[in-house]
């Protein structure tokens, strides 16, 4: 559980109350894949980058503030930060423009995680589902980080989610902003003289793997619960063995290029793809179908084979038995035998020269 103190009240821009129009059918006959796309991202100083900027493009702040009235052509569909110290509780852009103030040159400023809603759900399940990934993937084994989640509608065809996350472990103790920084107190120092401890979740492959599958799973979790059929996979076509070339993701820019008509080499290339793809699942189906042909015979010879292997079995049986008998004959002919030398040894018979002397 996150301790009420922890907690930092949320700054939230959230339209999800506007009942929103879900025109997907939700009776899908055929279990189909959604899309799936999850990128993780480093923000540090050594790259140029700007925690503050960032925050405010994914929560449409500053320069990037959207009009409040046009609802219907709104990027910003929720937003709230979460596990803020208490200086920043109520104003979470604080928090990340101290991270650019105080970070180590060399530190990392935000690690963010993009990833695509599946567009099978409604805007209040997208919204929902994000909030319960955002917050699985910022409690770690260290302790619970400060993030900021905000879900855009990607031009209501590329709904998709930027969490950004702070790798400073929320701890409790009260720190200044500039000291929040700072690298943490080692050995006997009270935690609160030094910065908050930094996390190693990030660290590695396999955390990156890890979030992968965790979002596939709960996004499956959502879509069954929401009465789909279509699911997603984290795993490559070749883990997954498929026959099937995999698409380049097209962002929300390559979508309103489409729209109005502008040539797209990304679009272009994903249509050769699909043109591909239908032809390899054409031949996937003929497979199929002669794969299900070959079964039923396999199971007719297979009936057949057994027949005669039992008939074999039978015979090979009868010819084990005969040359048991036939062995045994021989043993006892040659016991026989040895037993009337012998005997003819007790009686001194010497062959050739009668009864000795």
């Amino acid at each position: 559980m996150r301790s009420a103190e922890g907690r930092s009240k949320s700054n939230r821009n959230n339209n999800s109350n506007n009942k929103s129009k879900n025109n997907n059918n939700r009776k899908g006959n055929c279990k189909i894949m959604a899309i799936y796309h999850l990128t993780a991202s480093v923000g540090s100083r050594s790259t140029g980058q700007s925690a503050a900027a960032k925050y405010a493009y994914i929560s449409r702040e500053g320069r990037y503030q959207e009009e409040r009235h046009d609802v219907e052509n709104r990027e910003l569909l929720y937003t709230e930060s979460d596990m803020m110290p208490a200086w920043a509780a109520d104003n979470p852009a604080l928090y990340w423009k101290s991270a650019d103030l105080y970070e180590r040159a060399n530190g990392r400023l935000f690690q963010q995680v993009e990833f695509a809603l599946p567009r099978e759900l409604s805007r209040e399940e997208q919204i929902e589902v994000a909030r319960q990934f955002a917050m699985e993937v910022t409690n770690t084994k260290n302790g619970f980080l400060p993030y900021t989640l905000a879900v855009h509608a990607g031009k209501g065809e590329n709904p998709h989610a930027h969490l950004m996350m702070s790798e400073r472990v929320h701890d409790g103790h009260e720190r200044t902003p500039e000291t929040w920084f700072k690298r943490a107190a080692t050995g006997d120092k009270a935690p609160e003289l030094g910065g908050a401890k930094k996390t190693d979740a990030f660290q590695g492959r396999e955390w990156i793997d890890q979030v992968r599958e965790q979002w596939a799973e709960r996004a499956n979790r959502s879509l069954e619960l929401a009465g789909r059929e279509e699911r997603i996979d984290h795993r490559s076509h070749a883990d997954r063995g498929l026959q099937q070339i995999p698409m380049v993701h097209e962002g929300p820019n390559v979508r309103q290029m489409h729209a109005r008509g502008l040539p797209g080499a990304t679009v272009e290339l994903n249509n050769e793809i699909r043109a591909v793809n239908a032809e390899l699942s054409r031949f996937d189906r003929v497979i199929e179908k002669i794969q299900s042909v070959a079964e039923k015979i396999r199971e007719s010879v297979f009936v057949q084979t057994v027949e005669r292997g039992i008939a074999s079995v039978n015979d090979l049986f009868k010819q084990w038995q005969q040359d048991q008998q036939r062995q045994k004959q021989a043993q006892e002919q040659k016991l026989a035998l040895e037993r009337e030398r012998n005997l003819k040894r007790g009686l001194g018979f010497d062959r050739g020269h009668g009864f000795s002397r």
